[in-house]
């Protein structure tokens, strides 16, 4: 199999230089979309180097895309890594940048990038040992190709709703179920989400896929494929500083992957999404390397230094050994 990279995105927000940055164009409005929240780091990335080495030996680069910053402890030397400035991809008219749809969308820019990578967050950890049939199958990602409702609950949402005008112009519902009826219902997903998704056969609109918010597989080809087919609505993204609701995401790759068929099924118990409210479960699952992937996704909570505290004991016990990654 052709090698695959991972890329994954960073920040530190309490960096000083970073802050008066963000202060100088930060909107007057702040929401869940572009908060300080979407900023804040905990300590626990070392966590992913760590169960990177461990989990995916095999990964061939990867690609930290930060702007302007690294991790103090981070180890520069290491032959596998790439630090990867917002610069160095990015149309530096649209620079500065707080926006990660302006950022992931520009992932495919990045020159010395695999064909096959599969983009992370830096909340998303490898949880058990991986494989790169994991990731792509038959040269294809290996992901949750399967519908669901997107729902209108919170103001991330209408950047999936932008996703879905686009991939409406270009596919009919009942064309691309007829063509990949095995993908979209396969029995990996489970009984409960292909019952869900068997409620939206009826339609000849698309309204929604199963979205797991955890590590992504994509072709570097098909990223540049969509964005120029959705180039006006790729431009006018570029030019929001933060995330609005006008914007498209890296998300409309994901659907174009699942409406071409260019996708293979994966297994229900593969990835976890939690937020820091669902402390007891995602400990649990870390504990006991219940899904192979982990998100553990930022929100706010009453006992948030409890929590998070928790979270890098429970790391800690689990991936106790410092990664060639680090110093």
């Amino acid at each position: 199999m052709e090698n695959i990279d991972f890329v994954v995105t960073w920040v530190d927000f309490q960096d000083p230089v970073w802050k008066a940055k963000y202060n100088e164009y930060r909107p007057q409005r702040l929401n869940l979309t572009n908060n300080e929240i979407r900023y804040r780091d905990y300590g626990t990335f070392k966590y992913w180097f760590r169960s990177v080495e461990k989990y995916a030996p095999w990964v061939n680069k990867i690609f930290l895309v930060t702007d302007k910053q690294v991790p103090e402890w981070l180890n520069t030397n290491n032959d596998k890594l790439v630090i990867v400035d917002h610069t160095d991809f990015i149309d530096p008219e649209f620079l500065p940048t707080f926006n990660s749809s302006v950022i992931e969308l520009n992932i495919a820019n990045i020159k010395q990038l695999s064909e096959k990578f599969v983009l992370f967050n830096d909340d998303m950890f490898l949880n058990d040992v991986v494989k790169k049939e994991d990731f792509f199958k038959n040269g294809m990602p290996v992901d949750f190709g399967t519908f669901q409702p997107t729902m209108p609950t919170t103001e991330f949402t209408h950047i999936l709703i932008n996703d879905l005008l686009l991939i409406n112009d270009w596919f009919e519902n009942r064309v691309i179920v007829k063509k990949n009826f095995k993908k979209y219902f396969s029995i990996k997903y489970g009984a409960k989400r292909l019952a869900e998704a068997a409620t939206m056969l009826p339609y000849r609109k698309i309204a929604g896929f199963y979205d797991a918010h955890i590590s992504s597989p994509y072709l570097k080809s098909t990223f540049k494929k969509v964005l120029k087919m959705a180039d006006d609505d790729f431009k006018k993204t570029e030019t929001h500083k933060f995330r609005n609701n006008n914007d498209i995401n890296e998300w409309l790759i994901k659907y174009y992957q699942f409406c071409s068929g260019q996708f293979e099924p994966q297994r229900k118990t593969f990835g976890s999404f939690y937020e820091l409210t669902d402390r007891n479960y995602f400990i649990q699952d870390i504990e006991k390397s219940k899904s192979k992937v982990v998100c553990v996704n930022d929100v706010e909570s009453p006992d948030l230094d409890v929590t998070m505290n928790l979270l890098r004991k429970t790391l800690q016990k689990k991936l106790p050994n410092k990664s060639s990654f680090e110093r």
